[in-house]
């Protein structure tokens, strides 16, 4: 019997609810890449043979607390990993721009990942 692949994320991201200018965002904008282009979900993004595919999405569960004009939101979902061999994969996932991931953690078989926020520019450096 072939071994389960199951891929976790665990993302928490405050939002601040209510109206905003947006104006303010559009100049601190960064390029879209292909791996970011079309997200309308949490997704688990693979590039194989200069083709994008996505890591089939078996559950997605979401909490919500809600106080006063700040919402902190936890997303879990889980993914399978159709391959035999291991990949590197990127998780993309949509925000508003009043909204800030705070903490991230992947589950990978029994590995723990945590990751560390860092702004799109110095956690490319770093990568």
């Amino acid at each position: 019997m072939k071994q389960r692949n199951w891929i976790t994320a665990l993302l928490s991201v405050l939002i601040t609810l209510g109206m905003s200018g947006g104006t303010a965002f559009t100049e601190n904008l960064q390029p879209v890449t292909l791996m970011e282009q079309e997200i309308t979900q949490g997704a688990l993004r693979v590039e194989i043979d200069e083709q994008i595919i996505e890591c089939p999405l078996k559950h997605t569960d979401v909490k919500a607390n809600i106080s006063g004009f700040i919402a902190r939101v936890t997303v879990t979902q889980t993914f399978h990993n159709p391959y035999d061999e291991k990949i590197e994969a990127v998780y993309v996932f949509p925000l508003p721009h009043t909204a800030a991931i705070d903490d991230m953690t992947m589950t990978v078989g029994d590995r723990r990942i945590v990751g560390l926020i860092k702004r799109r520019a110095e956690a490319q450096a770093l990568y």
